[in-house]
C-alpha cells in the first residue's frame, strides 16, 4: 500500500484544478482488515483529502470472486485479476482509467481520459518488450504467444495502464468469458494474457508515453523490436507521462535500478518514504544483476562466487548507506539487536534442509556466506538431477520419510519465492507430520536483520580503529 500512496500522490500532484478525480481502490478482505492496512487507508484518505477535487473509495470485491482460484507465479499476486471485475464494480460508469500501483504519474491523467477510443473496448500501449521478444534470444515469447492465440505479437499491449470503455467491454458477456478463462487456464503473464487474447482487434493504441515500462529486461529485449518501436521507446524513457516499474525488480527493493530515481523522488514527497526505506531491510527480493562495486569490501567478496551470481548486489547495503546518512541506522540497530530468538533456529546445531533450488535458494545461500553460517545439509527439489549440486550442497529429491522422528533436530527452510507454492510446500510438510518449517519470507527477514547488525558493527569498529 505504500507504493499505492506514492502513485496516487504523483497523480494528484499533476492533476488539473478544473477536473474531478474519483479514485477507487479495489480490495479483498481480510487483507485490508489488519491494523497495518487500516493505518495506511487512513494515510491515503488524508492524502486525497488535501485535494478538494479528488475523492477516494475502497471497494471490497471478495464477494465477486466466487471462490475462484486464479493462477499466479513469481511476483504476480491474485490482485492483478481484480481489473477483470471493473465493469461489475462500476456498472454506472461509461469510461475509466485503470492504473497499476507500481507506476509514477508525471502528467495529468485527465488528458488520457479525454482520448476518443473510437468504438474500441479499451485503450492501451503496445508492449515493446513483447514486440522485441519475437527476435530476442534473451526473452523470446513468440512460440508461447502463438499457442496462446495472439494473432499479431506487435499488437500485444501492456495492461498496467488502461483506458476502458465499460459499456463496450461488458457487451456479449466478454468480461464473464475472460474471468472464466482466467480461472481455468495458467497464463504466463496472468490476466494481461487474458485481456490480450479476448480484446485483440478491439484495442485503440494510445501514445506509448502513457505507459513506459522500465523493467530491467526492457533494455535487453526492446532493441530487437522493429526500429520504430525501439526508437520511440528510447525517446519516451526520458520524458514519460507515466513510468511503470513492471516485472520482478522493483525500485523500492533496489534503489540502483534504472530509473529508480523517478520512484524515490516521488516517494520522498510522501509520508511513506521512511516506511519504504525500512521495508527495504526485510524485502523478499534482495538481489539484482549489476556491476560489483570493487571499492566496497563486502561486495568485493562476491567475485568469489560462480558466474551466475557473481554480479548480484545486495540492496540492503544501499538502504543501510542511505539510512545512515539521515541518522536512522543506529536507531534501527537498537530496535533489532535483541531479536535473536528466530536467528537461533539457524545456529543451534540443527540439521538444516532447503526446499527449492532456484534463484531464491541462491540468494539465501549468499546471505549465509555473508553471515558465515554453515550451508544446509541438503537442498530438496522435485526437479533434482542425479549428482546435482548447488554451491557444493547436494540437490536431492524430497524424502519426507527421512524426517520421521527428527522434528526436533531438523529445520526445513522453504526457499521458494512464490507465496502460493511456498504455502503449498509448507502444507505438504505438515501433512507428513513435520512442523519445524521456516518459509522464505521468515528467513529473509531474519537474515536481513542480522546483516544489518553486522554492517553497523563493522562501521563502529572502523570508527574505533580510526
Amino acid at each position: 500500500m505504500p507504493f499505492l500512496g506514492v502513485m496516487l500522490n504523483s497523480l494528484l500532484e499533476n492533476a488539473s484544478a478544473e477536473r474531478n478525480y474519483d479514485i477507487l481502490v479495489m480490495r479483498n478482505v481480510p487483507e485490508f482488515d489488519s491494523e497495518w492496512a487500516k493505518r495506511n487507508i487512513k494515510m491515503l484518505q488524508d492524502l486525497v483529502g488535501k485535494h478538494p477535487n479528488a475523492s477516494i473509495r475502497f471497494v471490497d470485491i471478495s464477494h465477486l470472486l466466487g471462490g475462484k482460484d486464479f493462477y499466479v507465479r513469481g511476483n504476480f499476486t491474485p490482485e492483478t485479476y481484480f481489473r477483470l471485475f471493473l465493469p461489475q464494480v462500476l456498472s454506472n460508469y461509461e469510461k475509466i482509467i485503470y492504473l497499476d500501483a507500481d507506476t509514477v504519474v508525471c502528467r495529468d491523467v485527465a488528458e488520457l481520459y479525454d482520448v476518443d477510443l473510437g468504438g474500441a473496448v479499451l485503450g492501451a500501449v503496445r508492449d515493446p518488450i513483447i514486440s522485441g521478444s519475437s527476435k530476442s534470444g534473451y526473452y523470446n515469447k513468440s512460440e508461447y504467444m502463438s499457442k496462446l492465440g495472439i494473432k499479431n505479437i506487435y499488437d500485444y499491449f501492456q495492461a498496467g495502464v488502461l483506458l476502458i470503455d465499460l459499456r463496450k467491454i461488458s457487451e456479449d458477456g466478454l468480461c464473464e468469458r475472460m474471468i472464466e478463462y482466467a480461472a481455468t487456464h495458467d497464463c504466463d503473464l496472468v490476466d494481461q494474457d487474458v485481456l490480450n487474447l479476448f480484446c485483440q482487434g478491439k484495442v485503440y493504441f494510445i501514445d506509448n508515453k502513457w505507459n513506459v515500462d522500465v523493467n530491467p529486461v526492457a533494455m535487453k529485449v526492446v532493441p530487437s523490436a522493429p526500429a520504430a518501436i525501439w526508437k520511440e521507446y528510447k525517446v519516451n524513457r526520458d520524458n514519460a507521462y507515466i513510468y511503470h516499474f513492471a516485472g520482478a525488480d522493483k525500485p523500492w527493493e533496489d534503489p540502483a535500478l534504472d530509473k529508480a530515481d523517478v520512484f524515490w523522488d516521488a516517494a520522498r514527497k510522501t509520508p511513506w518514504y521512511e516506511i519504504i526505506l525500512e521495508d527495504l531491510i526485510g524485502a523478499s527480493t534482495f538481489f539484482r544483476r549489476g556491476i560489483v562495486t570493487k571499492s566496497d569490501p563486502v561486495l568485493d567478496r562476491l567475485s568469489l562466487w560462480p558466474d551466475d551470481v557473481a554480479g548480484m548486489v545486495i540492496p540492503i547495503m544501499k538502504a543501510y548507506s542511505e539510512l545512515s546518512q539521515i541518522g536512522l541506522a543506529e536507531s534501527l540497530y537498537r530496535t533489532i539487536e535483541g531479536e535473536d530468538d528466530e536467528y537461533k533456529r539457524l545456529t543451534d546445531g540443527k540439521c538444516i534442509i532447503f526446499y527449492g533450488a532456484g534463484n531464491c535458494c541462491k540468494q539465501i545461500l549468499l546471505y549465509f556466506d555473508q553471515l558465515e553460517l554453515p550451508y544446509p545439509a541438503a537442498i530438496w527439489d522435485r526437479a533434482a538431477r542425479p549428482n546435482q549440486r548447488l554451491f557444493s550442497v547436494p540437490v536431492l529429491q524430497p524424502d519426507f520419510e527421512s524426517l520421521d522422528g527428527k522434528d526436533d533436530d531438523t529445520l526445513c527452510v522453504i526457499t521458494i519465492e512464490s507465496r502460493k507454492v511456498s504455502d503449498a510446500v509448507t502444507r505438504s510438510f505438515r501433512e507428513n507430520g513435520f512442523t519445524n518449517v521456516m518459509d522464505n519470507r521468515g528467513i529473509m527477514q531474519i537474515l536481513s536483520r542480522r546483516l544489518w547488525l553486522k554492517l553497523e558493527e563493522e562501521r563502529k569498529m572502523e570508527g574505533t580503529c580510526r
